[in-house]
């Protein structure tokens, strides 16, 4: 494998791991943002647009072994995942509403689509084609894994930048 170098300083590979999975974070979520906007709370969302920028920036910095983008990392995260545990109820609850409408709409165009070329929208509810609840249930999973996803890497990076030797390599 590689080594990667910043300066003479060969970098550990947890921490070059961890700020591509902060990079990866920022970047998946700043291009969802208006998706989740549908049913986040609106202060998470002008939350989470500003701490999406400043995170991608310090997942870049970190790779320079910046202290300030430690910091800033560890106190995002610290942030995050005080507003992402106040903020849960109301995100599953918004989302499982929103499933269910979007559901109805899906449901709605196929049963006009269906009308249109002479079928019932029951013939094709009895084979199974249409279940809300599994609609529902998976769409909800999605989001529930990524809130699962974003409390790891929140937690995973209070833990690993405040280790002894992660805080050496940014004091070097």
């Amino acid at each position: 494998m590689k080594d990667y170098f910043v300066g003479l300083k060969k970098l550990p590979f947890g921490f070059r791991l961890l700020p591509g999975l902060i990079l990866s974070l920022s970047v998946t979520n700043l291009l969802s943002i208006q998706k989740m906007s549908q049913y986040i709370p609106n202060y998470s969302f002008y939350f989470y647009l500003l701490v999406f920028p400043i995170l991608f920036i310090s997942g870049i910095f970190l790779l320079k072994l910046k202290e300030w983008a430690r910091m800033a990392v560890l106190i995002i995260s610290l942030l995050a995942s005080i507003e992402l545990a106040i903020s849960v109820p109301h995100l599953i609850d918004n989302a499982h509403k929103y499933y269910i409408k979007e559901f109805m709409n899906i449901e709605d165009h196929l049963e006009a689509m269906m009308n249109s070329q002479g079928h019932s929208i029951n013939s094709m509810g009895e084979t199974g084609l249409l279940n809300k609840d599994f609609y529902v249930s998976s769409q909800c999973g999605f989001v529930e894994a990524g809130i699962v996803y974003s409390f790891l890497l929140y937690f995973c990076s209070i833990f690993y930048f405040t280790r002894p030797k992660v805080i050496k390599l940014f004091k070097n």
